[in-house]
């Protein structure tokens, strides 16, 4: 339920006896708190980076067969529509009165969600330069080491200890960023329904569309920003690992690597300006006829551009009279 971002807002409102005397008492709201405290609020770092907060839950699982929803927490306190909403219609309040008629509210969610994202983006840096410098450097020693006549042991666990901790720092690091992005979704989902939802309660007419045919907007809506929000930050770790990968192909093959680059600077431009003409799909029919033949193509040979990329850059090597060695081509 958590890491789906569904909102519960009942435990988080004020009702019945509570609106009347114009909000929740402090004991209520201590009483809800109890009630409703979710685990990964108490989490330390290492469970919260490695999702170990839901072992009692796997375990509960595993011993009754099923998971029943009374089973499940109610939603982490800090994930409440309530709280975020107020936090972004603040937020929103505030770029108004800032800048009038100029208001951006793609400044205002950036602004909500900025100092997770940082977080998130530097973790993920973390994750792409743990991932380059294990095979590019630790594995690479490990190769030479095994073509060696005269094995130092010690050096050898040393490197094997080495591939272990950029390993564990890549992984770990990859599941911090997962968390914090699912989290900061959840909250930003929340609130931007929860707003939307409050405004289509208010409109005295909406025209030819049902309130039910709005919800759903909303509802599709809602789950494109969480997927902005848990998935947008990893679009920052591609220039870091492009820039990587490119330099460090130049440093072992020398200039006939850029040609291997080169098929991938080629090939993905082409599933992005597939993406975006689906967009403009109901302007013309044969537009999206094109559109989707070229996807298809585009998808057929995605998961062989590794392989043109290789095939190409070590051929080019070879035929220019370069060497080519086993470690070489394993980097």
């Amino acid at each position: 339920v958590v890491l789906l971002g569904v909102c519960e807002d009942k435990p988080a409102g004020c009702h019945d006896e509570d609106l009347s005397r114009g909000g929740a008492t402090e004991q209520n709201n201590d009483r809800e708190e109890d009630r409703c405290a979710h685990p990964i609020d108490n989490a330390g770092f290492f469970s919260f980076m490695t999702f170990h907060w839901l072992t009692p839950l796997a375990l509960q699982a595993r011993r009754k067969g099923q998971l029943l929803l009374e089973d499940i927490w109610s939603v982490a306190p800090r994930e409440r529509c309530r709280d975020n909403s107020m936090r972004l219609r603040t937020m929103w309040e505030e770029e108004q009165r800032s800048k009038g008629t100029e208001a951006s509210l793609c400044s205002v969610i950036w602004t909500f969600c900025r100092a997770r994202l940082l977080l998130s983006i530097l973790c993920l840096t973390v994750t792409q330069l743990a991932g380059f410098s294990g095979p590019a450097f630790v594995v690479k020693r490990l190769l030479d080491y095994t073509q060696q006549d005269a094995l130092d042991l010690s050096y050898g666990l040393l490197l094997v200890f080495g591939l272990l901790t950029t390993e564990l720092m890549r992984s770990w690091s990859l599941a911090l960023t997962w968390a914090l992005n699912y989290r900061t979704g959840c909250r930003l989902r929340g609130a931007i329904l929860s707003l939307a939802f409050e405004k289509i309660l208010r409109l005295r007419s909406v025209r030819d569309k049902s309130v039910g045919q709005l919800i759903n907007m909303c509802s599709s809506d809602g789950q494109r920003m969480f997927d902005a929000a848990a998935v947008g930050s990893l679009l920052a770790g591609g220039p870091l690992l492009a820039v990587l990968g490119v330099a460090y192909n130049l440093y072992i093959l020398g200039p006939t690597s850029l040609l291997g680059s080169s098929v991938f600077i080629l090939f993905y431009p082409t599933m992005v300006s597939t993406c975006l003409h689906i967009g403009i799909r109901d302007e013309e029919r044969r537009l999206l006829e094109l559109t989707g033949y070229f996807q298809s193509i585009t998808v057929g040979v995605a998961p062989i551009v590794v392989v043109i990329a290789s095939v190409v850059t070590f051929s080019t090597h070879m035929v220019l009279g370069y060497d080519l060695t086993a470690t070489q081509v394993l980097n």
